[in-house]
């Protein structure tokens, strides 16, 4: 089985970093991004499985990221991490089909378990589309 395919976009350099090592260290397969932009195009040249976004406060670009990310693979699983005042943002991004919402700190446990169940639901649903 291959590890599981995981694109983190993060607009802070050094929480990309930490987070994708401490991903990667646990086995997942681990790409980061710095912008719509290279999202794209890693989302073009390697899908991810899970795409794990960081919402900012006051930055709709962030729900625009989202946005693009879903118009171009409807299927992906997006979760969010919200930091102190985008709970709004949050919960925007799951009317716009995010497979759920964080706050942050995040505790690594938690998205762990949250990329698990994101990647199961995406291969659950790919299994019944194989049956049909």
């Amino acid at each position: 089985m291959q590890p599981i395919r995981v694109l983190t976009i993060t607009k802070n350099e050094d929480f990309s970093d930490i987070l994708t090592d401490r991903l990667r260290s646990w086995g997942f397969d681990a790409t980061a991004a710095d912008n719509s932009h290279e999202a794209l195009e890693t989302l073009l040249v390697r899908p991810p499985d899970v795409v794990v976004l960081n919402l900012r406060a006051d930055h709709d670009d962030d729900l625009e990221t989202l946005r693009l990310l879903k118009s171009r693979n409807p299927d992906i699983a997006i979760i969010l991490l919200t930091c102190k005042g985008a709970m709004a943002s949050g919960i925007r991004g799951l009317e716009l089909g995010a497979f759920d919402s964080l706050p942050q700190p995040v505790e690594l446990g938690e998205l762990i378990e949250k990329i698990h169940l994101a990647h199961q639901r995406l291969v659950t649903a790919d299994d019944r589309s194989a049956a049909t």
